[in-house]
């Protein structure tokens, strides 16, 4: 008996440490969706579907799920689609965002992606002194942002002044 308890101890506290990760998880996706609504992207020419909210991701990133599960449960009409990516170095991305993994920071060029007017977010350490545009990091009990408004003179993508306004930190 004092073994299963022991296991049950274990077991819950593993479950109670996912049900963290996950809840952070979805808080970050949240605040990638949220922020991608107040930015303002280029025309592009050919563009076949200009209101669509593209953002795009690697299968293996662990903020995959949640973005899932928030482009499933839309509301209010806003227009999202998640587009899952083989892997973001050496080809041309189709999207408005994309969101990086640290592993992701060795295959791309995020100047170029600038010019390409892909808004870049990660919630990798440094992510905008590295030329990342948008950083997303906990901040005590909270999530909080970083931006980097260098990006907005590179790539033509302007950022909404109330994003500005909540971000703790803009180089």
């Amino acid at each position: 008996m004092r073994y299963v308890t022991i296991l049950l101890l274990v077991f819950s506290q593993g479950l109670a440490a996912a049900a963290v990760d996950d809840a952070e998880s979805l808080v970050k996706a949240s605040v990638v969706y949220n922020i991608a609504r107040f930015v303002t992207w280029p025309e592009k020419s050919n563009e076949e579907n200009a209101a669509d909210l593209i953002i795009c991701i690697q299968n293996d990133n662990h903020l995959v799920t949640a973005l899932s599960d928030l482009a499933a449960a839309q509301a209010r009409g806003d227009t999202f689609s998640l587009r899952l990516v083989e892997r973001f170095g050496g080809q041309n991305v189709d999207c408005h965002v994309a969101v990086l993994s640290e592993d992701d920071l060795d295959q791309v060029d995020l100047s170029a992606m600038a010019r390409d007017a892909i808004l870049t977010i990660s919630d990798t350490a440094e992510f905008v002194n590295a030329g990342g545009s948008i950083e997303i990091s906990r901040v005590g009990r909270n999530m909080g942002f970083s931006i980097n408004r260098r990006i907005e003179e590179l790539s033509g993508v302007l950022l909404s002044s109330q994003i500005l306004q909540l971000a703790q930190k803009v180089i």
